[in-house]
């Protein structure tokens, strides 16, 4: 296991482990987002404790707007190491492409065509899939 820390907010990632999760193909259906459907263990859409935790600093910090949480670390390294992977940690997402924003409402997970349902399996209930790339997805902040 590597510790990730998002400024107030800590957690593990396992070394290689996916949680069971498959690595599957792009099958768009080219709508722009789609809410993640609920898994069978989750409780409430509202109830994941890291993204309450993010924005409970965020209030902390002036009250942010948002927080951009990147794939790459401060380095830009092509495969930055298990604790500089911020936006894993946070969204659960593993793809190797693709940027969270977190407002105090609303978390959203921007990626591109070869992730669309890898996203889709990965994200919690409290995320929204946006599919870059297609008709009216929002491509700047």
């Amino acid at each position: 296991m590597s510790e990730v820390w998002l400024r107030g907010v800590q957690g593990t990632i396992p070394n290689g482990d996916r949680g069971g999760r498959k690595r599957i193909q792009n099958q768009s259906q080219g709508r722009c987002s789609s809410t993640v459907a609920m898994s069978a263990t989750a409780t409430a859409v509202g109830a994941d404790p890291k993204l309450l935790s993010v924005r409970e600093e965020m209030k902390k910090a002036g009250g942010l707007a948002a927080l951009v949480v990147p794939t790459s670390d401060p380095h830009i390294l092509e495969c930055p190491p298990a604790h500089q992977k911020r936006r894993e940690f946070i969204s659960g997402f593993t793809g190797t492409a693709g940027t969270a924003v977190i407002t105090p409402e609303k978390a959203a997970l921007w990626t591109d065509g070869r992730y669309f349902l890898q996203a889709a399996d990965e994200l919690g209930p409290d995320w929204t899939l946006m599919k870059a790339g297609t008709p009216d997805c929002p491509t700047e902040l």
